[in-house]
């Protein structure tokens, strides 16, 4: 509890199931210092604005999330006007990780006093195996820790891990806020709890896709930064035209006039280039259709074209 109370989230890691340990954590020590949220990872119901919801009707009284907007967020945190762009782009990406952080800055403005004493409660986050499938998307991390770290220690994380190779897969930005102390906790227990929600979790086919589009999308999001700027253009360029056209393809000729018309390729031969070395990174695909029309393709949903369109160094 120390470590917690010093602004360091726990994390159990061990052979064996630490699901008991946990359990037996909270019920000694944790529900009599807070409220507690507790989480199994392996739960494929599980959504981080759930979380955010417990956290905001626990954190303030609202009952609803949409309530919070980031304008009325930041003006409750005592954030200025002039303060809230470089607050809105600090080491957190993508919206739900901003909405996050938002929302631990707006709990941690209500729960302390100006004469610095604390009367109120810090709120658990306690994780089962948070290297779960469900967590595998860097969003979930990039919200989670914002959470945490945001909260000015309002808000508290204790957390399971078996396989410790997947922290080298995080973020360096998501570790800082996280600011783990490791705990070595062997318990050599079954995973009798964990092997069924495994199966389960197997065989919910529109969690597999959803997991299958997320990591398209992801790597899709590290290639473009390594691209060339025109390279970049030429495929946003190509995102933008399919959602126009709200088709899933697009003919490769009307996509060279395209090119052509805003001056960001002369010649057919050298889009094909650029397109070939897009396929060769599995970001775009082009076919011959029925009608024998050449035709252009990216393998991603409406709604991360548009994560592409907006997409800026």
């Amino acid at each position: 509890k120390f470590a917690l109370s010093v602004g360091q989230s726990l994390l159990f890691y061990g052979f064996g199931s630490k699901m008991q340990l946990l359990n037996d954590f909270v019920d000694e020590c944790l529900k009599f210092d807070g409220d507690v949220m507790t989480i199994d990872g392996f739960n494929n119901n599980f959504d981080m604005l759930n979380l955010l919801q417990w956290v905001v009707k626990k954190g303030s009284g609202m009952e609803e999330i949409d309530n919070f907007s980031d304008d009325h967020l930041l003006r409750h945190c005592g954030v200025e006007d002039n303060c809230r762009m470089s607050f809105l782009t600090v080491a957190c990406q993508g919206s739900l990780a901003l909405k996050a952080a938002n929302i631990a800055r707006y709990i941690a403005s209500r729960r302390g006093n100006s004469d610095g004493s604390e009367d109120w409660s810090p709120l658990y986050i306690v994780f089962h195996n948070i290297d779960c499938p469900v967590m595998s998307t860097r969003s979930y991390h990039s919200a989670l820790s914002a959470l945490i770290c945001f909260s000015k220690n309002s808000i508290r994380l204790v957390a399971s891990v078996d396989n410790v190779n997947l922290m080298t897969c995080w973020d360096s930005n998501v570790i800082a806020q996280y600011n783990w102390s490791w705990e070595a906790t062997p318990t050599y227990s079954r995973y009798f709890a964990e092997v069924s929600a495994i199966s389960a979790l197997n065989n919910d086919k529109a969690y597999q896709l959803a997991q299958v589009n997320e990591r398209k999308s992801l790597g899709a999001a590290l290639v473009l930064h390594s691209l060339a700027q025109r390279q970049v253009d030429i495929f946003k360029e190509l995102a933008i035209l399919l959602l126009a056209e709200s088709r899933d393809d697009l003919p490769y000729k009307t996509f060279l006039k395209s090119c052509q018309h805003k001056m960001l390729i002369d010649t057919d031969p050298k889009l094909r280039e650029i397109v070939g070395e897009l396929m060769d990174h599995s970001m775009l695909q082009m076919r011959t259709d029925k009608e024998g029309i050449e035709v252009v393709s990216i393998p991603l949903s409406q709604e991360k074209l548009i994560d592409i369109v907006k997409f800026q160094r």
